[in-house]
């Protein structure tokens, strides 16, 4: 029996705010993929939300399509959703799979490591030696009460 062959799978990279993998989201991505217009392939019901733009011979056509991308709390950067046989479909081939890549977007504040978020604060001298206090941002935007009584050192992180 032979097996028809599959296109590798086409990647598209989804950048996400901070605030939105705090939270969670959901996040809509429009895909444009190429359809050949071949009476041989069997050909695939576009959703009423797609709109179709046809090449000069009528031989193929461009799709784009609305994909929901549900982006969970705490979701890691890299994260790759995978949908099936939504990418370019080429004659005697099954359409490639459309792989999303969840990027985290710079932001100015906080820089991501990990799973964990860090927030650099600078300081004066006086307030490393004698001590300070102050209401550190938090990324879903509530204020953090924070007091050091300890002398603070250059360099020195706080857990």
């Amino acid at each position: 029996m032979h097996r028809i062959p599959q296109d590798p799978p086409s990647e598209f990279e989804l950048p996400v705010s901070l605030e939105h993998i705090h939270s969670g989201c959901t996040r809509t991505l429009q895909l444009a993929r190429w359809v050949l217009n071949c009476d041989f392939i069997p050909k695939l019901n576009p959703p009423s939300h797609s709109s179709k733009i046809f090449d000069s011979d009528g031989s193929q056509s461009v799709v784009t399509r609305d994909l929901e991308v549900s982006i969970k709390p705490g979701t890691a950067s890299g994260t790759r959703v995978v949908y099936h046989r939504e990418g370019d479909q080429y004659p005697g081939r099954i359409p490639s799979d459309a792989v999303i890549v969840v990027r985290d977007k710079p932001h100015p504040t906080f820089k991501r490591n990990g799973s964990d978020v860090r927030l650099v604060v600078r300081i004066a001298l006086h307030e490393a030696l004698c001590g300070f206090s102050k209401t550190l941002p938090t990324v879903d935007g509530l204020g953090l009460p924070y007091q050091s009584t300890k002398v603070v050192k250059p360099g020195q992180v706080e857990v």
